[in-house]
């Protein structure tokens, strides 16, 4: 056999599967993931309305909102150091551990942003100590992604992986909504200048109470087989070190499969926000309530896609969502552009789906694509510099292109490039359906990977 097909057969020297262990550890990664991106959504959405006037007062309108969508995206340029600290933990101390570490940083962050003196109160320390902040919640959610679907992939059954992994990107979607939606309530419950001088500030001291829930709940899942097993065998070499020498090529090739999604993810949840005052005069909650709503309707249909990920293979799933980014990126915006609520949210459903195609597939496919001795490494390596300079840089660009070209047909352009990068990318990379987590070793995986 030869060893491109030698991990594409069941899992059959897995340990039994503990079905009540995979579903507690399932609903630790959601739980856990929910919190986190309600905390980082609940900054964009802050950056996207609220910031620029907090924190950056001494500039012009929309130099303010570049430089509030900047503090947004210092947030993606730490992604990396906290993957990189956090992936290093992961891989040789545990998969529990290094959720529990990034809890807790989120929760101290988090905190601290909602007790933040504004510029009218310190001057520019404010927009400093902001941006210090959302640097620990880059780091924190840096090491979120891959240490919960690790955690989930190692110890779901074979046959199922690809569906409970899928869980935590569904978790990221509902954690952005439950933020939304925490946010339109605080809305409308006071008036303009209420929220502006305090009501900004309760989701970020409220969610510190929801962390306590979420750490005792990690507290409670075992560490899976598969590290207890490489535990005993653990290199003295860094996983760092050991990823860039052995892995790099599919570092690279998981680095340009995520840029589409990296991109779409960040339009949808914070630019849409802006280009709403920017561009076509409709107040923010009009354009929070679109976007929620197309939340919703996701929701309740992309549970599904990790099914089809385990019946037909992780590829096909994921270069669906490239093929809707790559045909839906214009029509998006010419829905958007009309201006009516239906047709917005139809438009944004339409960037959400592209979106949780390719996620909810990636959950379980990445973390495939690494063996078990640098998953965590590899995986946040690639995952969060894309994050960084995709993800974080979106908005921005897009508020870039929307000036340069008086319209959005650039920024619809730039999501189709990236949608065929996407796609060239997951047309190189194995398939994993088949394939086994326990015990591939780093160079087969790595001949396997490039076969």
């Amino acid at each position: 056999m030869t060893m491109h097909s030698a991990g594409r057969h069941a899992d059959d020297r897995q340990p039994p599967v503990d079905l009540a262990m995979v579903r507690r550890a399932t609903i630790t990664g959601m739980v856990g993931t929910v919190i986190e991106w309600f905390d980082f959504m609940v900054f964009a959405l802050m950056a996207s309305t609220v910031f620029h006037t907090l924190f950056f007062a001494n500039l012009e309108p929309v130099p303010a909102m570049i430089a509030s969508l900047g503090t947004f995206a210092a947030g993606f340029i730490a992604r990396p150091l906290g993957g990189v600290i956090l992936g290093h933990y992961g891989d040789r101390y545990g998969r529990r551990p290094m959720l529990v570490a990034s809890m807790l940083l989120m929760g101290l962050a988090t905190a601290l942003i909602g007790f933040l003196p504004t510029y009218a109160s310190i001057g520019t320390l404010a927009p400093i100590l902001l941006v210090a902040l959302r640097i620990l919640q880059g780091i924190a959610l840096g090491g979120e992604w891959s240490g919960a679907t690790t955690l989930i992939l190692e110890h779901a059954p074979a046959n199922r992986r690809a569906f409970y992994t899928s869980f935590v990107a569904y978790a990221s979607g509902i954690g952005f909504l439950a933020g939304l939606g925490f946010t339109l309530a605080l809305k409308a419950s006071m008036s303009e200048a209420q929220f502006l001088e305090w009501g900004w500030r309760i989701p970020f001291i409220a969610s510190v109470v929801l962390i306590v829930l979420a750490l005792f709940l990690r507290m409670r899942v075992d560490e899976t087989a598969v590290f207890k097993e490489i535990a005993e065998q653990q290199a003295t070499e860094m996983p760092i070190l050991r990823t860039l020498r052995e892995q790099w090529r599919t570092v690279l090739r998981v680095f340009g499969m995520h840029v589409g999604t990296a991109a779409i993810a960040q339009i949808v949840a914070t630019f849409m926000l802006s280009y709403a005052v920017l561009r076509l005069d409709l107040p923010t909650t009009t354009m929070m309530t679109a976007i929620a709503v197309a939340y919703i309707g996701i929701l309740a249909t992309s549970w599904t896609f990790g099914i089809a990920a385990d019946k037909i293979g992780r590829r096909k799933v994921f270069l669906a969502g490239c093929f809707v980014l790559a045909v839906g990126a214009f029509p998006m915006f010419w829905l958007v552009d009309t201006g009516t609520g239906v047709l917005i949210t139809i438009g944004l459903f339409i960037g959400l789906a592209s979106q949780f195609l390719c996620n909810q597939v990636e959950a379980s496919w990445l973390a495939e694509l690494f063996p078990p001795e640098v998953r965590c490494t590899g995986v946040n390596l690639a995952y969060q510099f894309c994050g960084a300079l995709v993800s974080g840089t979106a908005p921005v660009v897009a508020v870039f292109l929307l000036e340069w070209a008086g319209g959005s047909w650039a920024i619809a352009l730039y999501l189709m490039i990236l949608a065929v990068i996407s796609a060239v990318c997951a047309l190189t990379a194995r398939e994993t359906l088949h394939d086994r987590v326990t015990d591939e070793s780093p160079r087969k995986v790595a001949a396997a990977g490039t076969a």
